[in-house]
């Protein structure tokens, strides 16, 4: 099985001049727990971001599960849940509306998704603040 995060020689340089990773080397087997700790500007948002496809590296390889996170997003993405430590939610925007515009992040077609919302909100009792 391939490691669960495979990162090699990533970096991270913004127009600016500022170089927010270099050549980063990372690699986490599947099953294993791992925390990524640092000073504020060591690169630990940045590296997270890359992880899951929030933003582009400038240069290096970065695998989810053997999948680049680039070339086979798709695939990749699929393998990450990811919990902001800030909140990016519309807190006036409805539970059911709120799912919905997710479910594109996840490739849910809008043709599946009423279906797919109900379904788990009714499974966990939820239906009812939709």
């Amino acid at each position: 099985m391939p490691d669960a995060i495979t990162i090699k020689n990533l970096t991270k340089s913004y127009p600016t001049g500022v170089k927010a990773l270099q050549n980063i080397t990372l690699s986490v087997k599947a099953g294993e727990f791992f925390a990524l700790l640092g000073p504020n500007g060591a690169g630990k948002t940045t590296t997270i971001n890359i992880l899951s496809g929030l933003a582009n590296k400038t240069g290096g390889e970065v695998q989810l599960l053997g999948k680049d996170v680039f070339t086979q997003y798709t695939q990749a993405r699929s393998y990450l849940g990811l919990v902001p430590q800030e909140f990016n939610l519309d807190i006036w925007e409805t539970v059911y509306r709120t799912l919905y515009y997710n479910a594109g992040y996840f490739g849910i077609p809008r043709t599946h998704r009423a279906a797919k919302i109900e379904k788990i909100l009714r499974k966990l009792d939820l239906w009812d603040k939709r």
